[in-house]
């Protein structure tokens, strides 16, 4: 029985949908799927440049944390797995490593590197306050953050990893960065305040 004109357009028009819904899951999938892999190159170009940053004496002898790194992390950060999976078989300065959630500010305290994720922008001064009195290396992969006081910030320029170094801040900190890190980085400093 053929279709009539009504049956015949409502038929065209559900196979567009059809087609555009499964063109946008599809593109949806690709998204998510470059997501990840920026989110693996992000946690392993960390774990590599870190290697390359020299940590500055605790002020506090009682600080000092002989055998473990401490990479603080925030609760719900997308980026939480992938450092977990970079890290979890590696050393980092001949110690092993354990992600530390940072469910509390007072935490940061206890890291040798905290992964700051946008979402925490609105506590940064605060978060800097506590950094501020330990050798703690602030990292992000939020290009506004670098110049809020961010030392080092990983970022996507041209398909590849970008690495932003604040000079003032790591200087003013105590790290020492190895200048093979900083010629494959981008020097930037703090915003005028």
């Amino acid at each position: 029985m053929p279709l009539s004109q009504n049956e015949f357009l409502c038929s065209g028009i559900h196979k567009r949908n059809i087609i555009t819904a499964a063109i946008i899951l599809l593109l949806y999938s690709f998204a998510i799927q470059a997501q990840i892999e920026e989110f693996t190159l992000k946690a392993l170009f960390l774990e590599a440049a870190i290697r390359f940053i020299n940590w500055p004496e605790s002020k506090n002898v009682s600080d000092r944390r002989e055998n473990v790194f401490v990479v603080g992390v925030f609760p719900h950060d997308k980026m939480t797995p992938y450092l977990e999976k970079t890290f979890s078989a590696k050393k980092v300065k001949n110690k092993e490593v354990r992600l530390l959630e940072i469910d509390y500010l007072d935490k940061i305290s206890q890291c040798d590197l905290i992964f700051i994720p946008c979402s925490q922008k609105g506590n940064i001064r605060t978060i800097y306050e506590i950094a501020d009195d330990y050798p703690v290396l602030t990292v992000s992969d939020s290009p506004d953050l670098i110049r809020k006081g961010v030392i080092l910030s990983l970022g996507i320029e041209k398909a590849r990893i970008a690495c932003y170094i604040n000079e003032t801040e790591a200087s003013k900190a105590g790290f020492k960065i190895s200048h093979h890190l900083m010629q494959k980085s981008t020097v930037i400093s703090n915003e005028e305040q």
